[in-house]
């Protein structure tokens, strides 16, 4: 009966540890995927600029509604989980100058960060090709060798 309770904790131990490293992983992804659909937004943003008169915050609260990463109140702030830190940062200079210039220049502005959160984009997708394959593989080494230690 011992052992059963051993072997239990065990595979719980192994289950815990790989589950901690998948969310990990899986919080990288959905980063990875929300600066995916803040590039979509831009270039749709952009594209509204250039066709529609359509005030500038109104248009960008349609661009960006679906993907749900902004809180749009007073002003439009990203939202909390959805951005690395280092990109809040990047995206705050951008938010707070929309709606200070011409057509013209808002949409060279708007390339202009379109471009970095691209690069940005490449940088995030690799170090989740990277490092959610390492952190699974960890967990899963760090699961096993604490379930050999209570056996």
């Amino acid at each position: 009966m011992t052992y059963l309770f051993k072997i239990f904790g065990a595979i719980f131990t192994v289950i815990s540890c790989w589950g901690y490293t998948a969310f990990k992983s899986f919080e990288l992804k959905e980063k990875k995927d929300n600066m995916q659909s803040l590039i979509l937004g831009l270039e749709s943003f952009e594209n509204g600029i250039r066709i529609t008169s359509k005030e500038t915050f109104p248009l960008f609260k349609d661009c960006f509604d679906r993907y749900k990463l902004f809180e749009i109140k007073e002003k439009i702030v990203p939202g909390n989980n959805s951005f690395l830190d280092k990109d809040k940062q990047t995206l705050t200079e951008f938010l707070s100058g929309i709606g200070q210039s011409d057509r013209q220049g808002e949409c060279e502005r708007i390339r202009a960060y379109k471009e970095i959160f691209k690069k940005r984009y490449t940088e995030i997708s690799e170090e989740y090709k990277n490092k959610s394959k390492i952190w699974q593989t960890v967990g899963i080494s760090l699961g096993i060798t604490v379930a050999l230690l209570l056996i």
